[in-house]
């Protein structure tokens, strides 16, 4: 049995604002039970262009209907806020005294929570690799702060929705909801689907479906049909090359030679849509 449901970022109305310059928790839209606040962190060192950024995504927030709270700072001491989950960070790679401050920040921030994203606001592209490293979501130079952050935070709101979509399988008589970003890859065995995670308590689970019933569920959250018997996250493909797909855990699955154009196309056309362009 496959089911699909939706776990996404709630959405209210923003009957207030609060537009408090260095408030560093500013929160808007009424708390409802049940509703998942996206918390948000700032982090730079100069006070003006913080507040033009928490005005601004205050604004677009209230534009989407998105219940959030944010956390403004311009020190370089950031335990206070580490201490908190945060969903999105906005962080100056330059933050403080130190060049590079913001780096070790988003290492910080990365050991608290992991699947956080991280979008770092600069003047400079020069820290790009060690960001990357740190799966930095997006550069955002700081000239292109009117321009780009609106698109950035969309992106950076669907990618925190898609995290929260997840497949219920029925496993050995049990349902079992399945978070889609921690899906590898599926497999198709006669009238078995063996679903492959990521991380978790388990490799992989089982269940009695077709693979078409998943890709029809999938497709739109960029998962990939790269053979009759094998869908994949594009988000975890290391490597896609004729014949084979390479994931992050370096599982090797077959590509229909047959379709191998259409599927390269599909799976570049994604990636480039991910992909930042400074």
């Amino acid at each position: 049995m496959l089911e699909f449901q939706s776990r996404r970022v709630d959405s209210m109305a923003a009957n207030s604002i609060m537009n408090s310059a260095f408030q560093k928790i500013g929160v808007f839209g009424k708390k409802q039970r049940g509703i998942h606040m996206l918390r948000i962190l700032l982090a730079d060192d100069d006070p003006v262009f913080l507040l033009k950024m928490e005005r601004l995504l205050m604004q677009y927030a209230a534009q989407q209907q998105l219940h959030v709270q944010i956390g403004t700072y311009t020190r370089d001491d950031m335990s206070c806020f580490i201490l908190q989950p945060y969903d999105i960070a906005f962080l100056d790679i330059d933050f403080g005294d130190r060049r590079g401050a913001g780096i070790e920040l988003a290492r910080r921030l990365r050991q608290k929570r992991n699947d956080a994203i991280i979008i770092f606001v600069t003047n400079y592209v020069e820290y790009a690799p060690e960001g990357y490293e740190l799966r930095a979501f997006r550069y955002l130079l700081k000239t292109d702060v009117d321009a780009k952050l609106e698109t950035y935070f969309s992106q950076a709101v669907e990618h925190f929705t898609t995290k929260r979509e997840v497949v219920s399988i029925q496993n050995n008589g049990e349902i079992i909801n399945l978070a889609v970003d921690d899906i590898l890859y599926l497999e198709s065995e006669k009238h078995t689907v063996h679903v492959y995670m990521l991380c978790g308590n388990f490799d992989h689970y089982s269940c009695y479906a077709s693979l078409q019933s998943f890709e029809e569920k999938l497709k739109s959250l960029g998962f990939l049909r790269i053979h009759k018997s094998y869908l994949v996250n594009m988000r975890h493909i290391k490597k896609l090359q004729c014949g084979e797909v390479v994931t992050e855990t370096d599982s090797v699955l077959p590509v229909s030679g047959k379709n191998y154009g259409e599927i390269k196309r599909a799976y570049l056309l994604w990636k480039g849509a991910q992909t930042w362009n400074t």
